[in-house]
């Protein structure tokens, strides 16, 4: 399995924490965020390859991050920009890493500013039982005042998602997508091509091309336990940081 994760953005809700360092390098509990992510695949899935996508500005506070760990065949990859204005935005960052690389293994994809407590080894098992139909990290926020702030996923009995709804104001569920999708090998470099073929469809907001895919192909949704974060403001990361301190005190 190949994985991308998607750390290009320039965390401008964060400021000035990510004045001088990259969102996915902000520490939760003494550790970095995108730490998370990656001991955990590491550690329980087998991976062939992972390729990080920075931006320009932070592309250095990565490499030096990484000479300091142990994360075998983990590639920092540049994407040029140099700030929010001229970012190419999620989708566009996965065509990049796509056309640099010409990846069409099974590949994982995944928000390096997202972080949650349960394993991600069930959500790989999950999704490689649905093949050819594609995975989605899915969290039940059981609030539906919340879910109007974020992409809303409705689920049939078998998992199968039937819609999908970007911050609508009358919610069908309390479920919502994260940043985490598998595709099965030679899938997603179609899906990235047949998204992109309208060009009027946004580059950047990923929920833009998990409506395309639910259009398009089967998604199946599984749900996370625990607690799952989306650090994209100041009030999140706190959280985040109260809940995983919490569970080191434990």
């Amino acid at each position: 399995m190949q994985v991308i994760l998607l750390a290009a953005g320039y965390g401008t809700r964060l400021r000035p924490l990510t004045n001088n360092t990259p969102k996915p390098l902000l520490e939760v509990a003494g550790r970095p965020i995108i730490e998370y992510l990656l001991d955990d695949l590491y550690e329980n899935v087998s991976v062939n390859g992972v390729y990080l996508v920075s931006n320009d500005r932070f592309y250095n506070d990565f490499l030096k991050w990484q000479r300091t760990k142990q994360y075998p065949n983990l590639k920092v990859i540049n994407d040029g920009t140099v700030s929010n204005e001229d970012r190419l935005g999620a989708i566009g960052d996965l065509k990049f890493v796509l056309d640099k690389e010409d990846i069409e293994d099974e590949v994982l994809v995944a928000g390096g500013d997202n972080i949650w407590e349960e394993s991600i080894k069930g959500f790989v098992q999950f999704a490689r039982e649905r093949y050819p139909g594609i995975g989605l990290g899915v969290y039940d926020l059981k609030d539906i005042e919340k879910a109007k702030s974020f992409g809303v996923v409705d689920l049939d009995d078998e998992s199968r998602i039937i819609s999908f709804e970007e911050k609508p104001q009358q919610p069908k569920s309390t479920l919502i997508g994260m940043c985490l999708y598998m595709f099965p090998e030679g899938k997603i470099t179609k899906a990235i091509e047949g998204y992109l073929s309208d060009e009027s469809r946004p580059r950047d907001a990923i929920g833009y091309l998990l409506k395309y895919l639910v259009e398009s192909d089967e998604v199946f949704g599984y749900i996370f336990n625990g607690r799952w974060f989306d650090i994209g403001s100041l009030s999140a990361y706190e959280e985040a940081n109260d809940f995983f301190s919490g569970l080191k005190r434990g």
